[in-house]
């Protein structure tokens, strides 16, 4: 599973007084550290259990259990190394404490899915990711659309959340929308792209903070192409 634009990497905030100089960098990044939670995620993200992750990366499972539980903090560069091969991810993400995942609750789909725990487990690391990206975007961007979904009332059937958020957002009723995706991004939401691992998912959105919306553009599926992700995205909100 691939999300696009690819999420900025980026090593976790150093402690006050140490020099972020890439002679300090390389230092730290030669002890070999590991956030727990910042690998589990990148786990989960890859759709792996741990079993599978010990055998990709060529490390005993328990030695892995004891790195996720944070037993082990500072393992070799060698298994860090073999960790982030197996993971295809950079050293400095697993330096990075992650954002938590949302709530599986509060995730939306279009349509009603079969999602199994695993993938639902990868589109919670997904979600994980993709907020930690915006609101990197957020803090380099002075001025952002006004959030146009928090006064929209969500109680009902989609048919009537549809008819009142064209009234708010001064849309005539039968009025047919160009294009879906810069509707919901004037109104504030994020609107991203994965590809992969995630059959019979047109999309899905959750909010934190400000509303986000991820499509699904797997290539190898011809019947779904980017228009018709675009096409969905307002099914999610």
């Amino acid at each position: 599973m691939e999300c696009y634009p690819r999420p900025p990497v980026r090593p976790r905030a150093m402690k006050k007084g140490v020099s972020t100089s890439r002679m300090s960098m390389s230092r730290i990044l030669a002890e070999g550290e590991i956030v727990p939670s910042a690998l589990v995620l990148a786990r989960e993200y890859r759709g792996l259990s741990k079993t599978e992750l010990a055998a990709a990366s060529g490390i005993a499972r328990q030695h892995l259990v004891t790195i996720e539980n944070g037993v082990t903090t500072h393992p070799t560069v060698a298994t860090r190394n073999a960790l982030c091969a197996a993971l295809h991810i950079l050293p400095e993400f697993l330096m990075r404490v992650p954002d938590a995942p949302p709530s599986e609750k509060v995730l939306h789909f279009r349509g009603k899915p079969r999602v199994t725990a695993r993938l639902n487990r990868q589109l919670l690391a997904l979600a994980s990711i993709w907020t930690s990206y915006t609101r990197e975007v957020r803090s380099h961007v002075s001025r952002l659309p006004a959030d146009g979904f928090a006064t929209i009332e969500r109680s009902g059937t989609v048919d009537d959340i549809a008819v009142r958020t064209r009234k708010a957002w001064g849309l005539r009723e039968d009025a047919p929308i160009h294009s879906v995706v810069r509707l919901i991004e004037r109104a504030g939401a994020f609107v991203g792209t994965f590809e992969g691992g995630a059959k019979g998912i047109d999309a899905y959105s959750w909010t934190a903070s400000l509303a986000h919306v991820l499509c699904n553009v797997d290539r190898g599926q011809p019947s779904r192409t980017r228009c018709r992700c675009r096409r969905t995205a307002c099914g999610t909100c």
